[in-house]
């Protein structure tokens, strides 16, 4: 490669030639000049300020304190005397590296693990810059990526790692279900292969904790006597433990309402009784059938029972 200018001599150690030639005239340590040439062969050599080891009366002297180079010239702090003995090494001769060529960089030049997160600046990888399934689970840190991260609707079912072995095959579209291992309602959904699949839809304690559906959940007998339980209220019933008894035993008024939600989907393996004999107020279904007692006994309900003077008309 042709240089402008003196070409440097990589990994050449020279000796400068001494006496060392006075900056104007003359040649060697006059105890006034602090100016010199560096010179080898009789040729300027141009040694960086740290490549130099130059040795006044057998002591080393330290570089930007003792002297300093600029170009072919050395500055001494002090001015040497005559009859100093000198002598100077050059560690070879300094290069620019400059500015590293596009695309000149490859993949083989980087080490494993040679680039962390201190070297990048911030927003400087972007999406174009990462491959398809470069970035696997192993490589986010717990909680690294939180909603704030994810764009809508960029998370369908299918990536999601769902533990659904216990929910039921779906039947159709709309069906709600319970998974009681992580504590989440899901909903069967098609996909655009017209296939049924269950999606997670709500944490249950947002369910609980919904107000159109009251303060708590009841998972065991209980008397509708207008003390701590009313009417005009809605109940969440929760029979997994067993079956139990919800005894109306309050006198109704015309357009009292109740509403029992299922909200485990039990209530076709433990069932549940609605017991209106109390308060003489029987039950009347969509088929004019009256009872005192009605039986919960299928999964995923939501029953409204309205008073209308008479009888409890069940609105499911």
């Amino acid at each position: 490669m042709p240089y402008i200018g003196n070409s440097p001599r990589t990994g050449n150690q020279r000796k400068l030639d001494s006496p060392l030639p006075r900056f104007g005239t003359g040649t060697g340590f006059n105890g006034v000049q602090t100016i010199f040439l560096m010179q080898v062969g009789g040729e300027s050599v141009f040694p960086g300020q740290f490549q130099l080891l130059a040795v006044l009366n057998d002591n080393v002297l330290e570089p930007t304190v003792d002297y300093n180079i600029a170009n072919e010239r050395i500055t001494f702090t002090t001015a040497p005397q005559p009859g100093d003995t000198f002598f100077a090494i050059i560690f070879g001769d300094q290069l620019d590296i400059g500015i590293v060529s596009d695309g000149s960089i490859t993949n083989s030049k980087f080490l494993d693990n040679s680039i962390t997160s201190q070297k990048l600046a911030d927003s400087t990888i972007t999406e174009s810059k990462i491959a398809n399934d470069a970035i696997t689970a192993a490589k986010l840190a717990d909680d690294a990526v939180d909603t704030a991260s994810i764009q809508d609707r960029n998370v369908t079912v299918e990536k999601l790692n769902l533990d659904k072995s216990s929910l039921p095959s779906p039947i159709y579209a709309g069906q709600i279900a319970y998974l009681n291992t992580d504590n989440f309602y899901y909903v069967t959904k098609k996909n655009s292969q017209n296939v049924l699949y269950w999606e997670k839809l709500l944490d249950r304690e947002e369910i609980l904790n919904y107000v159109d559906y009251g303060d708590s959940v009841r998972n065991q007998a209980y008397v509708i006597d207008g003390t701590t339980y009313d009417y005009n209220d809605n109940y969440m019933l929760d029979s997994t433990n067993g079956s139990f008894t919800v005894d109306l035993a309050k006198t109704p008024n015309t357009g009292d309402f109740i509403k029992f939600v299922d909200v485990t989907n039990k209530w076709s393996i433990n069932n549940i009784t609605i017991d209106s004999t109390n308060s003489g107020s029987n039950l009347k279904d969509y088929q004019d059938t009256v009872d005192s007692q009605l039986i919960f006994d299928d999964d995923g309900w939501e029953v409204l029972l309205v008073y209308n003077g008479t009888h409890w008309k069940i609105v499911v």
